[in-house]
């Protein structure tokens, strides 16, 4: 499925280059037209692949998890077990609940509905919530996640639901520049320089890199509010850089 998406997009691509180069002719106006309305097309198909890539995760994780539990009801129904034995079965009961129950909650919180008025955002927060949604699959592409969240950042005026997505945008942008890199190393940092918002996701991935419309749809989000998404490389550290810059 995730292949057939692929396809699709990297067709619709070719029509958006067509539908450009058609502009230094008599019909710009047209294929001008054209290439708006496939480019929007295309924002709205990474945002059901996105979306289906994370429910593939998350359904993975909470099959896991009723797998777990089934072997446990098995044992306490048809297992002669000691007090101690059943109480500890007991308790790995709860843990596996209290797991999926925080899947679910972390879903809930990057794709609920959020999106209806804007509101002051703690961006700090938002950062939280999309890496409890994202860290398990970082993870287990062998990806190490380090954060520097500055304190005292002000409240960014926003709908919840665009950060969210200009977060998960920059964070699948890295991790795809590390998928054949030996080192895997993602960093998330906030700062608030003067009147100004920074977030940057910085990494160890490749030198080389497809921007993606991941980073095509961060920077339409960003430019919503007055904002710019800047791609460099850090001197200091050697690691490339997309920084999220917002005003507030």
């Amino acid at each position: 499925m995730h292949a057939l998406i692929k396809t699709d997009i990297a067709r619709r691509r070719g029509f958006i280059a067509v539908a450009s180069m058609r502009t230094k002719g008599k019909n710009s106006s047209i294929a001008a037209e054209i290439a708006r309305q496939i480019s929007g097309k295309l924002v709205e198909a990474e945002k059901f692949a996105a979306k289906g890539m994370i429910a593939t995760e998350i359904a993975q994780e909470i099959n896991g998890s009723l797998a777990n539990l089934r072997t446990s009801f098995y044992i306490v129904g048809n297992m002669r077990l000691d007090p101690d034995g059943h109480r500890e079965k007991i308790r790995e009961i709860s843990r596996e609940i209290a797991r999926m129950s925080s899947i679910v909650k972390a879903l809930l919180n990057v794709y609920g509905p959020n999106e209806n008025f804007m509101q002051p955002v703690d961006v700090n927060s938002e950062i939280e919530k999309v890496l409890d949604i994202v860290k398990r699959k970082l993870c287990g592409s062998g990806i190490s996640v380090f954060t520097e969240l500055e304190s005292g950042i002000p409240p960014l005026l926003c709908y919840e639901g665009h950060l969210k997505k200009m977060l998960l945008g920059l964070v699948r942008h890295s991790e795809q520049a590390m998928e054949k890199t030996a080192i895997k190393e993602l960093y998330i940092i906030t700062r608030n320089p003067g009147r100004q918002i920074s977030i940057c996701v910085e990494d160890t991935g490749a030198a080389e890199r497809c921007q993606g419309l991941e980073m095509d749809i961060c920077e339409q989000l960003a430019h919503r509010y007055s904002g710019a998404v800047r791609l460099r490389m850090n001197g200091k550290t050697g690691r490339h850089s997309a920084e999220l810059q917002l005003p507030f």
